[in-house]
């Protein structure tokens, strides 16, 4: 089964755990970590997704699409 359907546009490791979040260019972000994988939708109106960076403490991600940034608490479990 497929999951990503575009290029990735940027890939980071979180600094406290074992995940990786990656984006693409669209509404969505993506989470792995050696217990599975996930897919979150930002949930703003046209916000896609071309940067991402973790907070120091890995807790936080700081989301960015072209004109705008947003905050996300993914859960660490």
């Amino acid at each position: 089964r497929r999951v990503l359907f575009r290029s990735i546009k940027c890939a980071v490791w979180n600094p406290g755990h074992s995940r990786l979040a990656l984006c693409t260019g669209s509404s969505r972000i993506y989470l792995w970590s050696q217990d599975g994988g996930a897919c979150v939708d930002v949930p703003i109106k046209n916000f896609k997704v071309h940067g991402i960076s973790w907070s120091p403490d890995g807790t936080m991600l700081v989301l960015s699409d072209k004109n705008a940034f947003c905050c996300c608490f993914p859960p660490l479990q």
